[in-house]
């Protein structure tokens, strides 16, 4: 499976990475919203993780520019905002499914 992580945490992202690759999986990171816009646009992912709170540009702004522009490609939110009202938010602007943080990487996967 092809996932793009963009988290701006560097080293959870290098930590989900590992433990994907590990199983198989072929990763891609992005570490800032424009650069994870950019990534998921360039190429064909199989499920894109996002963080939401992310510098440049938020996930909650790329799940919606990217959903716009007719990209089909499932997409997890993995944040650290776990009020009801910004899940509700992140699923409202296309996201597919929503993890808040501290998560199991069981769960994840």
């Amino acid at each position: 499976m092809q996932i793009l992580i963009v988290e701006d945490d560097r080293k959870l992202a290098r930590q989900l990475k590992k433990g994907l690759d590990e199983l198989g999986h072929s990763t891609s990171l992005a570490f800032d919203g424009p650069d994870g816009l950019e990534s998921a646009r360039a190429r064909e992912f199989d499920v894109l993780v996002l963080d939401v709170m992310l510098p440049g540009l938020d996930g909650l702004a790329i799940v919606r520019r990217f959903r716009d522009k007719g990209g089909a490609t499932p997409i997890l939110l993995l944040t650290a905002r776990d009020a009801p009202d910004d899940i509700i938010t992140g699923l409202d602007a296309g996201a597919d499914d929503y993890l808040t943080k501290p998560f199991s990487f069981k769960v994840l996967v």
